[in-house]
């Protein structure tokens, strides 16, 4: 009868000290920040996947890159502090955004304006092109601290595993390849002057 009872006081204490035991060998928190610059995340996500159409690279300062931000995406000036957005031209949906927030707070409207736009690619080609459509529907909206990525492509679950990889791996020092400044300026046709004939 006392160890029955003594069985019972102590059960409740070996569950509650079982519970502590779990609760402090949970998972590692997976890493939130990284070396990697998003042109390399970019273009690590790039190349997990297979028959990707070709991509034209945008990144700060360009005039698609700023475009991308504010009028696709919806994003309010100065909310994002680097990036680079990879587009395929003509009737492909792929689109691999990678940006670093200015803020970790601002990655629930980041997420919410991805997902938003994804769902407006869907409709784009929704009835016209099932494939971009389908691949649209399937994009994956990601964040991790102050990272935000939209991965319209292919092989999304590559396309993420990528993503994670980029936080748990030494950086690779890709630098990005030249891209074309603004146009050159026009130079003006010289002006034809007409010398009056000598008269006689």
């Amino acid at each position: 009868m006392n160890t029955l009872n003594k069985n019972r006081i102590s059960f409740p204490i070996l569950i509650l000290l079982c519970l502590a035991l779990l609760s402090g060998c949970g998972a590692v928190a997976a890493p939130t920040e990284t070396d990697w610059t998003p042109y390399e995340i970019a273009a690590a996500i790039a190349e997990s996947q297979r028959d990707l159409p070709e991509m034209q690279l945008s990144l700060p300062g360009d005039s698609l890159y700023e475009a991308a931000l504010t009028e696709l995406y919806g994003f309010s000036e100065g909310e994002v502090a680097d990036g680079a957005v990879c587009s395929a031209e003509g009737l492909s949906a792929c689109e691999i955004a990678v940006l670093r927030l200015r803020e970790a707070g601002d990655a629930d409207e980041a997420r919410r304006l991805l997902k938003s736009y994804g769902d407006r690619r869907r409709v784009d080609f929704t009835g016209y092109f099932p494939e971009a459509a389908a691949m649209a529907e399937n994009a994956r909206v990601l964040t991790r601290g102050r990272w935000a990525a939209l991965l319209i492509c292919p092989e999304p679950e590559a396309a993420e595993a990528a993503f994670s990889a980029c936080f748990t791996h030494a950086a690779p020092g890709l630098t990005p390849p030249p891209r074309p400044t603004a146009l050159p300026e026009e130079t003006p046709a010289p002006e034809i002057t007409v010398s009056p004939e000598p008269t006689p």
